[in-house]
C-alpha cells in the first residue's frame, strides 16, 4: 500500500511537469484555494474524518493519507478513490482517482469533457486547458483515444491560485497498466514543494 501511495505521488508530479515543466504555476492570481468542500487545508486527520461522510478505505501513517471510496461520485462513468494527503499532521491536498478501463477510453473522454463543464460552472474558465475537441465527432474521439492508449497524448486542465492549483487530467502514463491515470486533484504548492524533483530547485 505504502509503495502504491508513493507511486500515486510521482504520476501526479509526472502530469504537471510534463505539460508546464515547473513544480507549480507563477501566476498572478490574488485568489487562494481553501480546501475541498467543507474540509479544509491545515485540518489534521481526526477533523476530516470527523467531517467527511464517504466510507473509509484505509489510513496510513507514515505518509499519512486517508482514502475513502465513492461509488456515487459526480461522474457518468465511474466511482473513485479519494485520498487525503497530510504534512506534519496538517491537510495539503485531495485527489480523486477515477476507476478506470483502457478499453473504455472514449468513454473517459467524453466524462472528462462533462466534468470540465462542471469545474467551470464552478471555478471559470481554466487557467490552462489542452483538451480540445474540434468538431466532437466520433473520428475524432477515436483518435483521440488512440493518442492516449499509445501514450502519446496528455489532456490537463488547471485552475492556478497564488496557494496551489486544480488539476483535472487523463492520461496514460504507465503502458503496462490495464488502467488509465484520470484524476480531479486539488494541490497545495506546499504539497507539491514537499515532493518536488531534486533537480526542481
Amino acid at each position: 500500500m505504502i509503495r502504491n501511495i508513493f507511486r500515486f505521488i510521482a504520476l501526479t508530479l509526472i502530469v504537471i511537469y510534463s505539460i508546464y515543466g515547473q513544480i507549480y504555476s507563477q501566476t498572478d492570481s490574488t485568489q487562494t484555494l481553501k480546501g475541498i468542500g467543507n474540509i479544509l487545508w491545515d485540518m489534521n486527520m481526526n477533523e476530516v474524518e470527523k467531517l467527511e461522510t464517504l466510507d473509509q478505505a484505509f489510513i496510513s501513517y507514515d505518509p499519512e493519507v486517508l482514502g475513502y471510496m465513492t461509488d456515487d461520485f459526480d461522474s457518468e462513468k465511474a466511482g473513485a478513490l479519494l485520498l487525503y494527503f497530510f504534512l506534519d499532521h496538517r491537510l495539503l491536498s485531495a485527489i480523486y482517482e477515477f476507476e478506470t478501463n483502457i478499453n473504455d477510453v472514449e468513454d473517459y473522454l467524453s466524462d472528462f469533457k462533462v466534468q470540465k463543464s462542471k469545474l467551470i460552472e464552478k471555478y471559470g474558465v481554466p487557467d490552462r486547458d489542452t483538451l480540445i475537441f474540434e468538431d466532437e465527432s466520433q473520428k475524432e474521439l477515436q483518435e483521440l483515444a488512440k493518442s492516449i492508449i499509445e501514450g502519446n497524448l496528455l489532456i490537463i486542465c488547471n485552475w492556478f491560485y497564488k496557494n496551489g492549483q486544480i488539476v483535472l487530467s487523463l492520461a496514460n502514463l504507465d503502458q503496462t497498466d490495464s488502467k488509465l491515470d484520470y484524476k480531479l486533484e486539488y494541490l497545495t504548492n506546499e504539497f507539491l514543494y514537499k515532493y518536488r524533483r531534486p533537480d526542481s530547485d
